[in-house]
């Protein structure tokens, strides 16, 4: 029966992790409306976007590693040219569109997806480039691969395991630690390979990679890079393919490009979607929450939604008005005569001395303050139903609101 490595990670749980990414978004700053900002805000929401894991970018990133290279859980790899038992990943890893929670780490530097081979040889020969369906290791990570014996007397590498970072923006670290080069028993090296949780980026760190040059080397090829499982899509960085070369203090990133898996929209305060759009323009008449909502679904269908909200706050300079009642008239024609200065009261609530109030058939012209009706106490409606937009200017400050109402005839009652 097969032996699973259960794994007690070290955790540094207060790190906070962005190398990354994470799956989440911000709605950005509150805004506050007022007489000298207008009536429209833009809402503006920013967000990590993942592609899908069917095709990579391959990008050089800093040498910043997130974890130390001798830190971790030993994994007690000591013998040349074999894979660790399995190990448990702390999440589900999305690679080349396939869903993994375990994996095995071979002594020659690599992270394979391919669990059977657990515990048994990890081939060290060599000599083709990748993508090739011939390549000794298919589904792996290669951080980077190369010929390396832990086994030697001399030999004090280790092969750490270890996570970083709180759910849902952990990651995973393999590292191969002082690893011996074998044939060249004086030259060691040191990598590290990152599985970050939900964005399934993978990050490789080579603090050194120095492959055995000389007579003595029975594989002198050294490649860096991610193969799919039946050997025919592969990424590596630039120079980075199979060949005899060595390097330090370098970084690369895989990262996932195919099409985005994140569906974003801006919600009101009922929950009802509002735009799709991160830019966003909205006009309040009062202070209003909104929301940046992203559902994040991964290869096996799990789901991470996240939000985050914005408050527009709506600055009325002071003023206190109220929304006035609509006029409901029973009538023979479809028109009548109205006086909208009734509905003043309404609006002034507070019998304010400073508000203007002025009564127009658009909004645009209550805005702008132009077109007002002249004969607002015996106002005949242009058609029914009839929105009438009320200007509310206070005096004190020149803020502007803006309400409505509207009139409506409804037709008398046929009576025989």
């Amino acid at each position: 029966m097969k032996q699973y490595l259960l794994l007690f990670f070290f955790l540094i749980p207060n790190l906070i992790f962005s190398q990354s990414g994470c799956p989440e978004v911000d709605a950005g700053d509150d805004i506050t409306l007022d007489c000298n900002s207008g009536n429209t805000a833009t809402l503006d929401a920013s967000f990590v976007d993942i592609g899908e894991t069917n095709t990579y970018n391959v990008v050089s990133i800093p040498f910043d590693p997130p974890y130390g290279f001798d830190e971790g859980t030993n994994l007690n790899v000591t013998t040349d040219d074999t894979w660790s038992d399995v190990v448990d990943l702390p999440f589900n890893f999305c690679f080349f569109g396939e869903s993994y929670n375990q994996v095995i780490s071979g002594s020659n530097g690599v992270v394979s997806f391919d669990v059977s081979d657990a515990l048994g040889s990890c081939p060290y020969d060599f000599n083709t480039t990748i993508p090739n369906t011939n390549f000794p290791i298919l589904n792996a990570i290669y951080g980077p691969y190369h010929d390396m014996d832990n086994s030697a007397s001399n030999a004090t590498g280790v092969m750490y395991a270890g996570v970083v970072g709180e759910a849902p923006c952990r990651a995973f670290v393999l590292n191969f630690y002082r690893f011996t080069e074998y044939g060249c028993y004086d030259q060691t090296s040191t990598q590290q390979v990152v599985l970050y949780e939900n964005t399934n980026v993978i990050d490789v760190y080579i603090l050194n990679a120095n492959p055995c040059l000389t007579s003595g080397a029975a594989n002198s090829n050294i490649v860096l890079g991610i193969m799919n499982e039946s050997g025919t899509e592969a990424f590596t960085p630039p120079g980075r393919n199979t060949g005899e070369w060595s390097t330090s203090n370098e970084a690369w990133r895989f990262e996932p490009s195919g099409n985005s898996v994140v569906d974003f929209s801006w919600l009101d305060e009922n929950g009802n979607v509002i735009s799709n759009n991160p830019m966003f323009d909205v006009s309040p008449t009062e202070t209003t929450t909104y929301t940046a909502e992203t559902i994040y679904t991964n290869c096996d269908g799990d789901e991470i939604i996240d939000t985050d909200d914005v408050i527009v706050n709506v600055d009325n300079g002071g003023a206190n008005i109220g929304q006035p009642d609509d006029f409901e008239i029973c009538d023979e024609d479809g028109s009548a005569q109205f006086d909208l200065t009734l509905r003043e009261n309404q609006i002034n609530i507070d019998s304010n001395p400073n508000l203007e109030i002025s009564f127009h058939q658009t909004f645009a012209d209550a805005q702008s303050g132009e077109n007002d009706i002249p004969n607002a106490d015996n106002y005949t409606n242009q058609e029914n139903p009839e929105t009438i937009y009320v200007r509310v200017l206070n005096t004190t400050n020149d803020c502007i609101q803006t309400v409505d109402f509207q009139l409506i005839l409804n037709q008398l009652p046929n009576i025989t």
